[in-house]
C-alpha cells in the first residue's frame, strides 16, 4: 500500500463503518411464494451519505455489455470492479433493458461495498414444497411440476429462481432452477437444466 493510496483506504473503511445493513423495501411474488428485496433506490440512499460524509462518490458508467461500479475519493484516487454484466434477452424492448442495467447497478454496488440485505422473510433458508400440480404450457403440453427449493435471482428481472422438477406429457423427466416469470418468446434465467 502505498502513502497515496493509504487516503482512500481509510475513507472507505469508514465509510464502510457507518453503512447499516440495507433493508428490504420492496416486495415480489415468485410463484406462490413472496419476498423481500432491497431496490436500488434503497441501496443509493443508505450508502450515498456515509460515501460523501468521507471523501467519496459513486460513478457507475456503462461500458459495453457491463455496468462499471466506481468508488472515487475527492483527490481523484479510485476503487473499481470488473463490471457486471447486463444480461437482458429482449434488446428491442427499452423498459426490458432499464430492469436489467438497475439489476447490474444494485448488485455491482453491493458487491463493491460488501454490503448484504437483511433477510427478512425467510423464504431463502428453507427448503419449500408445494403439492404436484399440472400446467398447461403454451404448446398445450400438460406439464406436472414439484416446487422444492428457491435459490438464486434471475439474471434478467430480478425474480428468486425456483427449483422445478416435472414430467412432460411425453413422460421426459427434467429439473432446473427456473425463474417464475419466464414466458413462451422470453429469456428468463434458467440453471442447471437437465432430463433426467
Amino acid at each position: 500500500m502505498t502513502t497515496e493510496n493509504k487516503t482512500i483506504y481509510e475513507a472507505f473503511l469508514e465509510a464502510q463503518k457507518q453503512i447499516e445493513t440495507i433493508t428490504k423495501d420492496a416486495t415480489a411474488n415468485a410463484g406462490s411464494f413472496k419476498y423481500n428485496y432491497a431496490t436500488l433506490s434503497q441501496v443509493m440512499d443508505m450508502i450515498k451519505k456515509p460515501l460523501n460524509d468521507n471523501g467519496l462518490f459513486v460513478c457507475q458508467p456503462i461500458e459495453g455489455d457491463k455496468v462499471i461500479t466506481k468508488i472515487f475519493y475527492k483527490d481523484g484516487l479510485m476503487i473499481a470492479d470488473m463490471g457486471t454484466p447486463i444480461i437482458c434477452a429482449r434488446v428491442n424492448d427499452p423498459q426490458a433493458q432499464g430492469s436489467a442495467i438497475s439489476y447490474a447497478r444494485r448488485y455491482g454496488l453491493m458487491s463493491l461495498l460488501c454490503l448484504s440485505a437483511e433477510d427478512d422473510d425467510g423464504v431463502k433458508a428453507m427448503p419449500i414444497k408445494s403439492p404436484v400440480t399440472p400446467k398447461q404450457t403454451n404448446n398445450d403440453e400438460v406439464v406436472r411440476e414439484s416446487i422444492e427449493t428457491k435459490d438464486g435471482d434471475c439474471e434478467v428481472c430480478g425474480e428468486t429462481l425456483v427449483f422445478k422438477t416435472g414430467t412432460t406429457k411425453d413422460g421426459k423427466k427434467y429439473q432446473g432452477y427456473f425463474c417464475p416469470n419466464s414466458k413462451q418468446g422470453e429469456k428468463h434465467t434458467v440453471t442447471n437444466f437437465k432430463y433426467l
